[in-house]
């Protein structure tokens, strides 16, 4: 197995299935952080404790070394979106004749892969709410204990919905990691995680407030049920079939979209309610990226949204501000501030 891209999630997930036993190659493309690995192992740690492993680590311009090791069976794809299109045509020419590649993203990915690698070779894995963080090199925390009774972290998938053998012995292994299962639904369970990222990502980048604060604000309230909303109309009419979206019924956010203000009524006060189990800290990726000065993924967050409304011929007015904003904010003509969306 091979894990391009060993931050947070890559990192957590191979070092995890590398201390499981499994054959595990880490490859990044931050130095200092292949020489930690290297020097002193990969620390893991969370509530239960530490473990540090020690597997194989390659910097981004050493992959050609992989061409004297046996062909990769599984790679997967831990990388920002932006950077998906290369890493694929990376892995290329050192995968198995039956080798595949499993988007390991937040984005819907698996199809800019298989133009890539091939689709009959591309799965996708959804993780949901594993909340890892590379705080320096070498060294991984999460902050939610694992084996939650009841919650399958990874849910690994074909992108045309079947059943299959590989997507079962992939899911098996990541069991090593945490709960994990086979979905028959990927692009359903995409569409409902990308919902829930383009209402936290997109107060997160646009405001610097986390989904708690945003929460408790009656606009960035309703600003937020509107993102998730247009998210779960598009996918809703493109004939997906949706899963949860931030703990709650998809359906509430689909009939939110078609107009029905009792279902939004019903929303406002479910997400009231769900902000109390949130921790006021925990700002989404996008918005911690802000906070970095570093490219974000809204292209293919809200962006996205916003792309296929317009294939859809559903307006995205909520989604296309937080692009704009954002966009804006990329370039250094705005900061994350609560003005980008509250009294504007």
């Amino acid at each position: 197995m091979a894990l391009f891209g060993a931050g947070a999630v890559g990192g957590y997930v191979g070092g995890y299935l590398a201390h499981a036993g499994h054959d595990v190659t880490l490859i990044d493309l931050w130095p200092a952080h292949i020489e930690a690995i290297r020097t002193s192992g990969l620390e893991l740690s969370g509530p239960e404790g530490a473990t540090r492993v020690t597997p194989r680590v390659l910097g981004i311009g050493e992959v050609s070394s992989l061409v004297k090791s046996e062909p990769i069976d599984v790679a997967f794809v831990s990388v920002k979106s932006y950077d998906t299109e290369w890493i694929a045509t990376l892995i290329k020419p050192y995968l198995a004749k039956d080798g595949c590649v499993v988007s390991l993203q937040n984005c819907l990915n698996e199809e800019t892969i298989a133009r890539v690698i091939g689709r009959e070779r591309t799965l996708g894995c959804v993780v949901a709410s594993i909340s890892v963080a590379l705080f320096e090199p070498g060294r991984i925390r999460r902050e939610r204990a694992r084996r939650t009774e009841g919650h399958n972290v990874f849910r690994v998938g074909e992108i045309d919905g079947r059943m299959s053998e590989r997507a079962s012995l992939i899911a098996d292994a990541l069991q090593s990691v945490d709960n994990a299962t086979v979905t028959g639904n990927l692009i359903g369970e995409r569409w409902s995680k990308l919902a829930n990222n383009a209402m936290n990502s997109g107060i997160g980048a646009t405001t610097g407030l986390s989904a708690k604060q945003g929460i408790a604000h009656p606009v960035l309230r309703g600003f937020m049920i509107d993102l998730a909303s247009e998210a779960a109309g598009i996918a809703d009419r493109l004939g997906h079939r949706l899963e949860k979206i931030a703990k709650l019924d998809a359906g509430l956010f689909v009939r939110t979209a078609n107009g029905n203000q009792d279902a939004r009524a019903e929303l406002e006060q479910k997400l009231i309610a769900l902000a109390d189990t949130l921790p006021v800290e925990r700002l989404s990726s996008m918005g911690q990226d802000v906070q970095k000065g570093r490219r974000t993924e809204i292209d293919f967050l809200n962006g996205y949204v916003v792309d296929k409304g317009l294939e859809a011929g559903i307006p995205t007015p909520a989604n296309a501000r937080v692009v704009e904003i954002v966009h804006r904010i990329e370039r250094g003509e705005l900061k994350a501030d609560l003005g980008n969306l509250v009294g504007s």
